[in-house]
């Protein structure tokens, strides 16, 4: 072996013992290309300035003209983590490239340290490893790019442990812009080996062969969870990676002995985060139905699940819509019975189920009222052609509910609109109502004036009812 080898190798030993984990590709900010025993990106950061610990201190020194770290569409992104780059594939002397861990070393504990684990050295199993993920920003100046602006898209949980570690890439990532996207890649170690740090380092990265269409929405800070035994507090689609531990621009507000991970603790799945456009189009956090009934008495009340915070989170006391916006879904509600009640008291023979089911919706950037859908069945022939309804009284209402459940927000209150006109025509339906129902969905305010005039009219029905002292309104 030559005398320089040999340094080298003590080189490598006296880092392990002393250094970190880094994420090694030539796309990376800092990286280095004429040292093939660079170490200085596996330093941990804590207690920085904005300016040194954003992209590691290296917003500076990009990768070489042409450097991207290469993400493929759908595909796994096969990266090296390593205590240094020499025992990497960018290293320069084979021999030190044939270990298998993120740190090699001599001993019983071999190099463990670097990692930050209490596991046992070479397990083939570890527990206490906590998870690595990688985020994009879809931005090609990199002076653009704000901590708020990156996506965590995929999460390895057993990272740092081998070297080579391999990361799922979604299949739905729109292409990135001309010039690129940015990602970064961020570690967080168990609080009980070592000290508290946080680690991110930053890369002009590209997504190979992208198809998708739909941008990533507006990422939120990843809440403290159990996914996915107990998700009532984890946070609902994209999810900013931990800025945890610095001076400034903090978006994890938890303690110094207990710091946040990318894995299960914090709502990510292992592998391609598959739930990054779970809030597009207002998806329906929860749908809770009320039972059918078939008695023209009983009344239908919607029964709400947990609310939706600003955050994005399950579970938090907010909610992710105003004050009047749950006040108008409330009243819908409301009128939704009282509509079913109304027809009902305008011809005796009909039989009228009403179910109602209410969708609680999560936005980004404006908030989209909670919906009130109705579905009204009757046992007359005539009212069969009814767009949201089973034919007949008897038919249960779980389809109907159900294909209520997964209609669009715009789709579910048109269905609304549709059913209540058709409700009406039992009557007296004229041109002039059809209008009205035209006028009510556009204006909010004019919507919120007719819920509480119906409101009005229930009551009424109701005292009259009890005055008549009969199951079903009569005389109305």
């Amino acid at each position: 072996m030559r005398v320089s080898q040999v340094l080298l190798a003590l080189a490598a030993l006296v880092i392990s013992a002393q250094a970190h984990i880094a994420l090694w590709d030539e796309g990376m900010y800092g990286w280095d290309p004429n040292d093939p025993n660079q170490s200085e990106p596996v330093l941990p950061l804590m207690h920085l300035s904005f300016k040194d610990w954003w992209f590691h201190g290296y917003i500076n020194k990009p990768p070489a003209e042409g450097k991207f770290m290469n993400l493929p569409s759908g595909g796994t992104y096969k990266g090296q983590v390593a205590c240094n780059k020499a025992l990497t594939k960018y290293g320069q002397n084979d021999y030190q490239e044939t270990g298998i861990y993120a740190c090699d070393g001599d001993g019983s504990q071999g190099g463990i340290g670097a990692m930050h684990t209490s596991d046992k050295w070479e397990s083939q199993d570890p527990k206490d490893v906590k998870g690595c993920g990688i985020a994009i920003a879809y931005e090609s100046d990199v002076n653009k790019i704000q901590p708020e602006d990156f996506s965590v898209i995929s999460v390895n949980y057993t990272c740092p442990w081998l070297k080579n570690v391999d990361f799922q890439i979604p299949d739905n990532l729109p292409p990135c812009p001309e010039g690129g996207c940015h990602c970064m890649w961020g570690w967080i170690h168990s609080a009980d080996a070592g000290s508290e740090q946080n680690y991110f380092l930053g890369y002009r990265c590209n997504i190979t062969d992208a198809t998708g269409i739909t941008p990533i929405p507006s990422p939120k800070t990843a809440n403290k969870c159990n996914y996915p035994s107990d998700t009532s507090n984890c946070t609902v689609g994209a999810k900013q990676p931990h800025y945890w531990y610095q001076n400034e621009r903090n978006n994890n507000p938890q303690g110094e002995y207990d710091p946040p991970f990318y894995n299960n603790e914090y709502g990510f799945m292992n592998g391609a985060q598959t739930d990054l456009f779970a809030s597009v189009g207002g998806a329906s956090i929860s749908q809770n139905a009320t039972s059918p009934s078939t008695s023209p008495s009983a009344s239908a009340s919607p029964s709400t699940s947990p609310s939706v915070a600003a955050s994005g989170a399950f579970g938090d006391t907010q909610s992710s819509a105003s004050a009047s916006t749950a006040s108008l879904a409330d009243a819908a509600a409301s009128s939704s019975s009282e509509i079913a009640s109304s027809a009902t008291s305008l011809n005796t023979e009909y039989t009228t189920q009403t179910t109602v089911t209410v969708q609680t919706t999560m936005t980004r950037s404006a908030t989209i009222p909670a919906l009130a859908a109705i579905a009204t069945s009757a046992s007359n022939s005539s009212l069969n052609s009814t767009a949201a309804s089973p034919s007949s009284s008897s038919a249960p209402a779980s389809s109907s509910s159900a294909s209520l459940a997964s209609a669009s927000p715009s789709a579910s209150f048109s269905a609304a609109a549709s059913s209540a006109s058709n409700d009406t025509e039992i009557g007296s339906c004229s041109v002039n109502r059809k209008r009205h129902l035209d006028r009510l969905l556009s204006s909010p305010e004019l919507m919120k004036k007719h819920i509480l005039r119906s409101e009005r009219r229930r009551e009424r029905i109701r005292k009259r009812r009890i005055a008549n002292g009969a199951d079903s309104p009569k005389g109305v």
